[in-house]
């Protein structure tokens, strides 16, 4: 089928839902939270160095070439350069220099300067350079993704996580298989072609055990053109109206670790995403409260998209939220989504613009009551070029 007939779709169903206990995410029965969202997603699929690692001599007769990495063993959160041999960070760690690599403390929203948060969106949201992927033997063969494709998918996730202030995820090298292989019985199996994509049946095309079981524990998105670009449609998740679930799954506080998978080809989307999302091993800041957009400065394009208040302790959903233009003192129509719990480890509650969309330069002032202590916040919306 002609792929570009069909618009990009991410899917979130029971499947994805979990409930949260002593830093473990569990899945539940898998009930019937279904939607049919228009969203973009991809995968990565490398987990290691990308660099050439044959160490015996070439076929013609040329000079061996020289794994560089082979007696080098780097310290946590970081990793070797094939070209160079040197440990370097993985994206998001910084070194602290003693050769460790630590993650930078994120932060609070409020504490981001207007320059950071540009900064950062300017670097960090770049569009990456196709999707380095490369197709498989075989129709079935998960291919391969460039090591800096799966890169620019973590780095994305990360700049998410930190415009709210929590900590980095990484890339779990352990879960990557798992995750391409999810990827691609995703691929071919989407919506309306088996009845739970993230159950596919043992008849699905290109069924795999460890893609079903990636399937049942992942963010599927179909249709995007790199790993990196799935994270703004997971984030925005446009039709997830009763959970959000990608994007608080994305933005679960104590999420450390993450295995991302992409297939390039195949079904009538062309292209699907895995996102493991059950992890809680994260040490990072667990705030009493979340909010999206952040509270402080935020690009202008995120303010547009529905926002979103996510408490660690108590039900949001009862709360109702209040939002004033500052220029002119206007308040401003909110259409309220309640969600289900047990996406993350935090209850949220959903608020769609209705009506107007931000403005760069201007100051959005919410209030959100009703729900425990009356919460209070600034959302500057800021055009970052």
């Amino acid at each position: 089928m002609n792929a570009a007939r069909f618009a990009p779709l991410a899917l979130l169903i029971g499947a994805c839902s979990a409930a949260y206990q002593a830093q473990n995410l569990e899945e539940t029965d898998g009930g019937t939270t279904g939607d049919a969202s228009v969203q973009d997603a991809s995968i990565s699929t490398d987990a290691g160095d990308a660099s050439p690692k044959d160490a015996s001599p070439l076929q013609d007769g040329g000079p061996a070439v020289v794994d560089r990495c082979a007696s080098v063993t780097c310290k946590e959160n970081a990793r070797c350069d094939g070209a160079t041999g040197a440990c370097r960070c993985i994206p998001g760690f910084a070194a602290d220099g003693s050769g460790a690599c630590i993650a930078p403390a994120p932060g609070t929203p409020l504490s981001h300067s207007q320059a950071d948060v540009c900064g950062r969106w300017r670097a960090d949201h770049a569009a990456p350079a196709g999707s380095g992927w490369t197709a498989g033997a075989t129709t079935c063969d998960p291919g391969t993704l460039t090591r800096g494709a799966l890169d620019d998918a973590v780095v994305r996730i990360n700049l998410f996580r930190w415009l709210v202030g929590l900590a980095p995820a990484v890339d779990d090298p352990a879960s990557f298989t798992t995750a391409m292989q999810c990827a691609t019985v995703a691929a071919w199996n989407p919506p309306g072609t088996v009845p739970n994509p993230h159950a596919p049946p043992t008849s699905a095309k290109c069924y795999t055990a460890g893609g079903a079981a990636g399937a049942g524990s992942s963010n599927i998105a179909w249709g995007s053109a790199s790993a990196a670009a799935a994270m703004d449609q997971w984030v925005q998740d446009n039709g997830n109206d009763t959970t959000f679930g990608h994007r608080r799954w994305i933005l679960n506080p104590p999420l450390g670790r993450t295995a991302l998978g992409y297939y390039g080809g195949g079904g009538p989307y062309g292209t699907a995403s895995c996102m493991s999302s059950f992890d809680g091993s994260g040490a990072g800041p667990s705030p009493d409260w979340i909010s999206f957009p952040p509270q402080g400065f935020a690009p202008t394009e995120i303010v547009s998209w529905a926002w979103t208040v996510h408490l660690k302790v108590g039900d949001p959903t009862a709360g109702t939220l209040t939002v004033t233009r500052a220029s002119d003192g206007a308040t401003l129509k909110m259409t309220k989504l309640p969600l289900l719990a047990g996406y993350g480890a935090y209850g949220a509650v959903a608020f769609r613009p209705n009506g107007w969309q931000a403005t760069g330069g201007e100051t959005y002032r919410a209030t959100f009551a009703g729900a425990g202590p009356t919460l209070s916040w600034d959302v500057k919306a800021i055009d970052c070029p």
